[in-house]
């Protein structure tokens, strides 16, 4: 199964300008992660360019310079590259799954730990994490 996990750092948890934490994209065989990278500007980038994807542009996206992330469409299928590392999602569908999920466990976890109702630091991620708000059988917690 292609899973796209992102971890608020337990150390920067009052970090709202540039959170810290383990980004982890995995498709059960291969794994990549970075243990330490600005979880925000990894989301964002996946959902600005998940449009392009679908189109069937390959990608790349400037995560943490020098390395750069690559995602492919090979037939239906999405092959990502990071570093040394190669995960494959099955589709489209499964790879914006797997990153909504991921959106909606970084918004949880950002609420939990937001003092400011009124100003949320990252409204491009709540509003893609809500745009299936009703469906919550693709979700997974």
């Amino acid at each position: 199964m292609f899973t796209i996990r992102c971890v608020l750092d337990d150390n920067d948890r009052g970090n709202l300008v540039d959170p810290l934490g383990e980004v982890r994209i995995s498709d059960g065989v291969s794994t990549i992660l970075d243990p330490s990278g600005f979880l925000d500007a990894w989301i964002d980038s996946l959902i600005s360019k998940l449009e392009e994807l679908q189109s069937g542009k390959p990608v790349v996206i400037d995560v943490s310079e020098p390395n750069y992330l690559r995602l492919l469409r090979i037939g239906e299928a999405v092959r990502i590259e990071y570093k040394n590392e190669t995960v494959f999602a099955a589709s489209v569908a499964e790879f914006d799954a797997a990153l909504r999920n991921a959106a909606c466990d970084f918004v949880d976890q950002i609420d939990q730990i937001r003092t400011d109702a009124d100003n949320d630091p990252f409204p491009l991620i709540r509003r893609y994490a809500q745009e299936d708000e009703g469906d919550e059988s693709n979700r997974e917690h």
